[in-house]
C-alpha cells in the first residue's frame, strides 16, 4: 500500500508496577499489556500549506485488577485524528 501513501503501524507493550506505584489496590506486579492497529493516510494539500494527513486507530488494553483497580478485564479504545506538520 505504499505507493497510495497509506501506511500502518501495530503498537505492543506491557506495563508493570513496583512499589505500589499508581495504584490504590498495593498490589505490584503486571498492570496491563496492549495490542494495537493504527494507519496514516497523506491529504492531497500543497506543501505550501504543510504536510495534512489523516490517522486513527484501535488498541485493546488486557487489565490486571488486583493492580490497577479496573472492574474489566479489557478496554478497546479509538482514536481519529488530522496532523499537520510544517
Amino acid at each position: 500500500v505504499e505507493d497510495s501513501g497509506l501506511s500502518f503501524s501495530f503498537p505492543v507493550g506491557v506495563a508493570f508496577t513496583f512499589d505500589d506505584y499508581h495504584n490504590d489496590v498495593g498490589e505490584d506486579g503486571f498492570n496491563y499489556a496492549f495490542i494495537g492497529a493504527n494507519f496514516s493516510y497523506p491529504l492531497p494539500i500543497s506543501d505550501a500549506y504543510g504536510s495534512w494527513d489523516i490517522h486513527g486507530g484501535l488498541t485493546y488494553y488486557h487489565t490486571d485488577e488486583d493492580t490497577i483497580g479496573n472492574t474489566d478485564d479489557g478496554i478497546l479504545t479509538a482514536n481519529f485524528g488530522l496532523g499537520l506538520s510544517f
